[in-house]
């Protein structure tokens, strides 16, 4: 079936219950979601659009619309596969603007979950839920934008040995150092192995310390230089989702 590249694509928090008895036609009452497709995207009967949640998506049509609901018809309904591998991403508490950032590249590249990390050169300090929720609603409109249905999980600050007990296992773990071997070195040493999970981190502004870069090699990580060139944390941190994303698609 050809796909209009620009329907637009709306998290719908509760789609999973409202196609759960199979009817065609389902109401919607959330009234963030009609605001959104009545006053904000101005939709009107018949236009197509992609409502999910993390479970399923589904390309509807939209029938009837009032101020307090609209009624769509839902023409095929999927349901989400995650994308592999596995990336989880350690993400230290970059400045706001920058974790901002970059929490939405790593959403529109497609990793698995993001734990936020608070090592010792952190110079801010963390909001609590109120910059949770807004990091949420940046990974809400970064999957909506991608089209990402599985968006990533997002994970409170913890300690960096509390992240390094709790990181998959197995997995392959990479941290982004300019002074570590050329990332094409590791391609080519794994060249034909299959990699099914991966951990990647990148420093803070400032960088890691000494002996927290030590606790990642004792956590047998992989120290990759991503470029010949010094990157900022935003920049590296999207470079290398992107990298592995792209190799291992």
């Amino acid at each position: 079936m050809h796909r209009n590249k620009h329907e637009f694509a709306l998290l719908c928090p509760n789609l999973s219950e409202l196609v759960a008895n199979k009817r065609q036609d389902i109401t919607i009452t959330d009234d963030l979601l009609v605001h959104r497709i009545t006053h904000v995207l101005r939709l009107a009967p018949q236009e197509s659009i992609i409502l999910f949640d993390r479970a399923h998506h589904a390309f509807c049509t939209l029938q009837t619309i009032t101020k307090k609901n609209c009624t769509v018809r839902v023409n095929e309904l999927h349901t989400n596969t995650t994308i592999l591998p596995i990336i989880t991403f350690l993400l230290p508490l970059l400045k706001r603007d920058a974790l901002e950032e970059l929490v939405y590249s790593l959403t529109e590249i497609g990793v698995t979950s993001i734990q936020l990390i608070k090592t010792e050169k952190i110079q801010r300090s963390w909001n609590g839920t109120p910059e949770y929720e807004r990091l949420q609603k940046i990974i809400i409109a970064a999957a909506e934008q991608s089209k990402n249905y599985t968006y990533p999980l997002l994970h409170e600050p913890c300690a960096l040995d509390e992240a390094l007990r709790n990181c998959p296992n197995p997995a392959t773990k990479l941290y982004a150092d300019p002074e570590g071997e050329l990332l094409a070195k590791f391609f080519a040493e794994t060249s034909g192995t299959k990699q099914s999970s991966f951990v990647l981190m990148i420093g803070p502004e400032g960088d890691l310390v000494q002996s927290e870069k030590e606790q990642l090699r004792t956590a047998y990580f992989t120290f990759c230089a991503l470029t010949p060139t010094i990157l900022r944390s935003v920049q590296a941190g999207a470079v290398f989702a992107g990298i592995i994303r792209s190799f291992y698609r």
